[in-house]
């Protein structure tokens, strides 16, 4: 077997070459964090050309969110040794990597420096991140339905006990509360149902909490109308009692303002403008409710209700009644 020729290596070939065969970035940068040598690995990654990574320090290949915590590392570093961290490294047209970077205190011609060393984890990390969303939206999910669930038990077990009352006022009490706890399990459906946990379509809703009610008290001539501009979504925190203030004035347009009325006419809006919604119900009878009862249960649900959205509300009496709660998006 021939012998193999000797290689004439210089120690600063050999540098060069294992840096180059580094897979990931090398950076080598002071106390100050300039940037002193690099592999082609970093012009690659980030888009920035060599002669503007010259005049760089190594935190302006950061984001404003990870500046702060890899000044603090630096100085960490030449104390404790060796330090390990994930980052997102961003590049010249604003996107951003994840790394996994090591960084290494070493002292070269009497002056201290850092080498860090850093492998691409962005995939590994939009991975990670994906499956906590997948397992947040089954949690969600899963909640949601559960809630629902737990709520249809609760509007049964009201119902046995309604069918068990002879007195009509307390039968009507009964019938109050379940309306109240439907329009709550309504919005858990159609959050589960849309697979948006967010924020709920409030179009879709009304109609269908109108169809409910109608089927509950429509026992004459009643004209519904309703309208909510497209789009309207309200989150989960404001879902709630917006949904409650509408059963409530519209259950009570139902069974109050419509006594006595040939022709009873309900109308509901939802709008929206310059961040402000305004909803709006109103019957041509002589009220939804007994507004001079302020201490009536619908009052105070109503008022109570209000204050949650962090609104206003206000009535009008004018050919019927119109009831107004605004409030911010």
């Amino acid at each position: 077997m021939p012998k193999q020729k000797d290689l004439d290596l210089t120690k600063e070939d050999l540098f060069q070459s294992l840096i180059r065969s580094l897979p990931g970035l090398f950076i080598l940068f002071d106390i100050e964090g300039r940037i002193h040598w690099w592999n082609t690995r970093l012009e690659q990654y980030t888009g920035y050309t060599r002669e503007q990574i010259k005049s760089m320090s190594v935190l302006d290949l950061l984001d404003e969110q990870n500046k702060e915590i890899v000044e603090k590392k630096i100085k960490d570093t030449f104390h404790q040794g060796e330090t390990n961290l994930e980052l997102n490294i961003e590049k010249s047209d604003g996107s951003k990597q994840v790394f996994l970077l090591t960084g290494v205190p070493v002292v070269l011609k009497g002056g201290d420096f850092i080498i860090a060393t850093g492998i691409d984890i962005t995939s590994k990390e939009e991975a990670r991140l994906n499956n906590i969303i997948d397992e947040k939206n089954t949690l969600l999910e899963e909640t949601h339905h559960r809630i629902k669930n737990n709520l249809t038990t609760v509007i049964s077990l009201l119902n046995m006990q309604s069918d068990q009352v002879k007195d009509e006022h307390v039968k009507n009490m009964f019938n109050d509360n379940v309306n109240r706890v439907k329009s709550m399990s309504m919005i858990h459906e159609m959050l589960y149902e849309q697979g948006d946990y967010t924020k709920i379509d409030f179009k879709p809703y009304v109609k269908k909490l109108f169809r409910h009610l109608a089927s509950m008290y429509q026992t004459q001539d009643i004209s519904i109308e309703s309208h909510v501009d497209d789009n309207l979504y309200l989150d989960i925190k404001q879902s709630i009692p917006c949904s409650l203030i509408i059963n409530e004035l519209t259950s009570n347009a139902f069974k109050h303002g419509c006594q006595g009325q040939e022709k009873c006419i309900i109308k509901i809006s939802l709008t929206r403008e310059n961040g402000m919604n305004k909803l709006v119900v109103f019957d041509n009878g002589k009220g939804l409710i007994d507004i001079n009862k302020k201490t009536s249960l619908g009052m105070s649900l109503i008022k109570g209700l209000t204050q949650q959205l962090g609104g206003e509300w206000d009535v009008q009496q004018e050919n019927g009644t119109s009831f107004i709660i605004k409030f911010q998006t």
